[in-house]
């Protein structure tokens, strides 16, 4: 994902390590008492300079070097990378003063490039305050430290000149970054409108929020300078219903012309809010891990979206559902590593507690019906109609409830092995809830995933035609006995939650449907 560092970084450490230090020049001996002095608490930054014998970086002769320059102007520019300049302001201040006596400059500097390294590397947000955010297994602490990066590239570029190109080498990245430097330009030339589409509009309306919905497909680039404006700007005529379909398809949703919830979302959206879109979804992309299989698959949550990925291809899209609100479906990366077919299903407690004790008080033939089964805490069959369910709360129910195989199954006929710390799974859902599907907003399930084809999703993770076609497997679940089947190679799935993503090269936009991007926003702005 990142630039790869040279192979030979241990070689580069070891022998720099061992120069001899016994005669350190005066530039290098003003560098080790200005650290020792003034930035003694600086500890990564006194192991860079130890391991380059404190010869200093930026200034040569005691003056600003051209690595100085493009240092500064790296900084300057970070805003390109989604990161604020305001963040390294002390090392472009401290480079650019005078006053300030070179050896402070220089070490200002280096803070502030490490700084920077480690934003663009491993996300601004700090290790700690990241975990609050998602679990992606550590994998940034088993990235290369913004020093090993400086002593590394500086070995093979002194100039610094590397630092202008520096970025995340990974192309979805670029698509956010080449789209946040489009929604600059757009932010500039526009007088984006205040006020915020409020209505459903359709064909035939006539209201003033028509008029606010021209000038909005207008900035959009749906409707040109050169395109004629009806006589009577406020009615939804048949000219503004192809512009809202040309924009629907633009956006990647449903092309109907009609205005509904998704669509006035999206119109709604400012460049300065598509901005922080951008931001935040660069922000997660570094948290990712650098290699996320050469097989995987990748869950986006506000997009309803899961995506079957192989040696960087999309093969497959399907239609999925999240965790609704106050259940919402977490951020982790895992392996998948098997496939359960006709599972039955043990009801969490939580779940048991807070939806199905409800139903047992209101009748318990109804679950019972549903072929759902009760047993003691140790595991014994019981009748559900002998429990006085009207004295059990959420606090003494010492039951298990658990649903028998078949289409009625909550977890439909697939269901996904992977170990993670939320009990949280890919699955069918029963064939009740398969019209959920064709919803356009899809946050209905307790925190799992429902995908819209288990079967066409196995037959991806077998990954074995010949063994596991689609047939066979359709074979299996006819039995409708559980079977569990080990994948001959596990598969990693990302569950991440991207409000930005390319779509045919075209970055679009969805709702921050568990306003997590407000959220961290909020947390990176302080």
């Amino acid at each position: 994902m990142l630039q790869g560092l040279s192979k030979f970084i241990l070689f580069v450490f070891f022998f720099l390590g061992s120069v001899d230090a016994e005669a350190l020049s005066s530039e290098a001996e003003a560098v080790k008492t200005t650290l020792s002095e003034k930035f003694s608490t600086s500890g990564q930054i006194r192991k860079f300079y130890e391991k380059r014998s404190f010869k200093p970086v930026w200034f040569v002769e005691e003056r600003p070097s051209v690595a100085l320059e493009n240092a500064v102007n790296t900084l300057k520019k970070s805003r390109e990378e989604g990161l604020e300049p305001e963040d390294y302001d002390t090392g472009i201040k401290a480079a650019e003063d005078e006053g300030m006596p070179w050896s402070e400059r220089e070490i200002q500097l280096s803070k502030s490039v490490a700084d920077y390294l480690k934003d663009l590397t491993q996300g601004h947000m700090s290790a700690d305050e990241g975990k609050k955010w998602h679990n992606y297994g550590g994998v940034l602490d088993k990235r290369a430290s913004p020093s090993e990066i400086l002593q590394t590239q500086l070995l093979s570029d002194p100039t610094g000149a590397w630092l202008l190109t520096y970025t995340v080498d990974d192309h979805i990245y670029q698509k956010f970054k080449e789209e946040l430097a489009y929604q600059r330009i757009l932010e500039r030339q526009e007088e984006w409108p205040q006020e915020k589409i409020t209505k459903i509009l359709r064909k035939g309306t006539k209201d003033r929020e028509v008029i606010l919905l021209r000038k909005l497909l207008k900035l959009h680039g749906v409707i040109g300078e050169d395109l004629p404006i009806e006589a009577t700007p406020d009615t939804y005529d048949t000219y503004i219903v192809a512009a809202v379909g040309t924009f629907q398809e633009k956006m990647g949703i449903k092309s109907d012309g009609f205005v509904g919830e998704r669509t006035r979302q999206i119109l709604n959206m400012s460049p300065s809010e598509r901005i922080n879109k951008l931001k935040i979804s660069m922000e997660r992309w570094r948290w990712l891990p650098e290699d996320l299989g050469d097989q995987y698959v990748m869950v986006n949550i506000p997009w309803f979206e899961l995506l079957m990925v192989k040696n960087d291809e999309i093969m497959d899209r399907m239609r999925i559902i999240v965790g609704r609100d106050g259940r919402e479906t977490p951020v982790f990366s895992t392996q998948i590593r098997g496939i359960r077919y006709n599972p039955s299903w043990t009801v969490p407690r939580s779940i048991a507690t807070r939806d199905k004790l409800k139903i047992l008080k209101k009748d318990p033939h109804i679950l019972e019906n549903r072929h759902y089964r009760l047993y003691s805490a140790s595991g014994e069959p019981l009748a559900m109609d002998q429990i006085n369910w009207g004295q059990v709360t959420r606090a003494t129910f010492n039951y298990r409830l658990k649903q028998l195989p078949g289409d009625h199954n909550a977890l439909g006929r697939v269901r996904l092995l992977m170990h993670n710390p939320y009990s949280v799974y890919l699955h069918g859902t029963d064939a009740g809830s398969q019209k959920l599907f064709s919803y356009d907003e899809r946050d209905h399930s307790s925190g799992c995933i429902r995908v819209e084809d288990p079967v066409r999703l196995a037959t991806f993770l077998h990954d074995d035609p010949g063994k596991w076609s689609q047939p066979i497997v359709e074979e299996v679940i006819e039995v409708n006995k559980t079977r569990n089947v080990k994948l001959e190679k596990r598969v990693q799935a990302h569950i991440v939650y991207f409000t930005a993503w390319p779509i045919n090269g075209v970055v679009q936009f969805r709702p921050d449907i568990y306003e997590m991007d407000k959220r961290l926003m909020k947390a990176l702005r302080g």
